[in-house]
């Protein structure tokens, strides 16, 4: 079978967050951190209220962050997700490892925890157990996460953080060593299942402002051939043009009064030749897009992922479960305006293109999805994004490759006033359609595909009578319930 260089797993998760149906598709993304330190004679940056970290690509397929957790420190690979709140964590006697003496499941649901780090709560002497309150994670696939929620000392490139609240994963089958999650508080995975806590707690970003190393719950990223990711503040030098902030879109307003999701409005998307000068318009209605660093790549309503596909001449392959196409020879001349109002974005057809593994044919990296937009690495390497939490604001400019220097890191402001940034004047999506909203059929065929987790399909039964959005499932389905009540 044709296979991509991309691994499934990461490529879609799921992540419980209860009340509310939201699919999106995602890919984990794996990078190592790395703190820039100046020199002695250097203040500027001391004086500074952000934290810089660079970020590896490993061979365009994921990034991943290195941690240390506990005392004695012991060093962990764990995934860096935007589209999460969590940190967690595998333990080291996690009975499903296929290394493990004591594991009691199936040979073919045993993950290899040797090419994995995992965390021996044992040997720290600043681990504390926090209740008998359950962590669980359940992943459509039918793998999973689950164990106590403690606290321990983490450090992140030299910034300490003492008594950092995760999730330690004493029995899992998810073949990963942890994830850190940066999102909303409030979208920790904290209730809706048996046994959860049901209490919130400050996660990564809270505890870096609350600790004084930020002054405000906002980030900047920047992927391209220099990365980098910076609490606090953003980078003069990653982007060119105009950088306008737009509001986060409220995805679900007849349920929450604010944004649960980091996600602004696409005002349009039209495809282009610049050797013809060509543009036709793929659509030009307002859409809620989710701008998610988790997503290596992007996800469109079936009828708009069919038009692009259309417009490069890529089709659909049932057996593949991903558009192939002939490998272009010329990826940089044609490609996809995403049309935010006050910014638009050119995206060449190169950051879509999946590269063949021993085929003559080439993967299209558009997702169909029944009624979400979801733009991931893809779309994200080209462009700089500062994401400020506190404000729901979303700031957008054309990202540049370029070395980062102090010089050119200033803080994000408390109030939302990004400096040098424009106050975006484009219409703000409120609510779906009539013809957009997801029929009695999408959800049949969601529940089709979850038939065999009772879980799941008990909580879908459970969910509100109209979800704002389903999901055609291509190799796994993430489903983030939010909890209404906290919102």
């Amino acid at each position: 079978m044709f296979s991509f260089k991309v691994n499934k797993f990461f490529l879609l998760k799921v992540i419980y967050f209860f009340s509310v149906l939201d699919i999106v598709f995602a890919k984990s993304l794996k990078f190592p951190l790395q703190k820039t330190i100046p020199s002695s004679g250097s203040s500027l940056f001391q004086k500074r209220d952000n934290l810089f970290l660079s970020l590896k690509n490993n061979d365009d397929e994921y990034f991943s962050t290195s941690i240390n957790l506990g005392t004695p420190s012991q060093e962990l690979n764990v995934i860096f997700d935007t589209g999460s709140a969590d940190l967690w964590v595998m333990d080291t006697n996690n009975p499903n490892c296929l290394n493990s003496l004591n594991s009691s499941i199936k040979d073919n649901s045993k993950i290899d925890c040797s090419q994995i780090t995992t965390f021996d709560s044992k040997k720290s002497s600043s681990f504390k157990k926090l209740s008998d309150d359950r962590f669980y994670i359940n992943y459509v696939d039918e793998t999973y996460a689950e164990g106590e929620w403690a606290t321990d000392t983490l450090t992140i490139n030299g910034i300490t953080i003492n008594n950092m609240q995760f999730g330690l994963a004493l029995n899992a089958t998810t073949p990963v060593s942890g994830v850190l999650g940066i999102g909303f508080q409030r979208r920790e995975a904290v209730r809706g299942y048996p046994g959860a806590s049901n209490e919130f707690y400050l996660n990564f970003p809270e505890v870096l402002k609350q600790d004084g190393i930020v002054d405000v719950v906002a980030y900047s990223l920047h992927l391209g051939q220099t990365s980098s990711i910076i609490f606090g503040g953003l980078d003069k030098n990653a982007f060119e043009g105009n950088m306008y902030t737009f509001p986060m879109v409220n995805v679900y307003p007849t349920v929450v009064d604010k944004p649960a999701t980091l996600s602004l409005t696409i005002q349009g998307l039209y495809a282009y030749n610049s050797n013809s000068l060509e543009q036709t318009q793929i659509f030009n209605t307002k859409y809620p897009v989710l701008l998610d660093s988790g997503t290596t790549l992007v996800s469109f309503p079936i009828e708009i992922a069919d038009k692009m596909a259309n417009y490069v001449n890529a089709t659909y392959s049932e057996k593949e479960s991903i558009y192939i196409m002939d490998c272009p020879t010329d990826t940089l001349n044609t490609g996809f305006m995403f049309d935010f109002g006050d910014l638009k974005l050119n995206v060449s057809l190169a950051s879509f293109i999946l590269p063949p593994d021993g085929e003559a044919y080439c993967g299209f990296g558009v997702l169909p999805s029944s009624n979400s937009i979801t733009l991931g690495d893809s779309f994200l390497k080209n462009a700089y994004v500062v994401y400020d939490l506190e404000n729901y604001q979303i700031s957008l400019a054309k990202a540049i490759n370029g070395n980062s220097l102090d010089e050119n890191i200033i803080d994000i402001p408390s109030d939302g006033n990004i400096p040098g940034a424009i106050t975006a004047s484009a219409k703000v999506w409120t609510s779906y359609d009539d013809d957009s909203t997801p029929t009695s059929s999408d959800v049949h065929s969601i529940k089709t595909n979850f038939q065999s987790n009772t879980l799941l399909t008990v909580m879908l039964n459970n969910t509100v009578n109209k979800p704002t959005t389903s999901a055609h499932v291509i190799f796994e389905t993430v489903i983030e319930y939010i909890c209404s009540s906290s919102l």
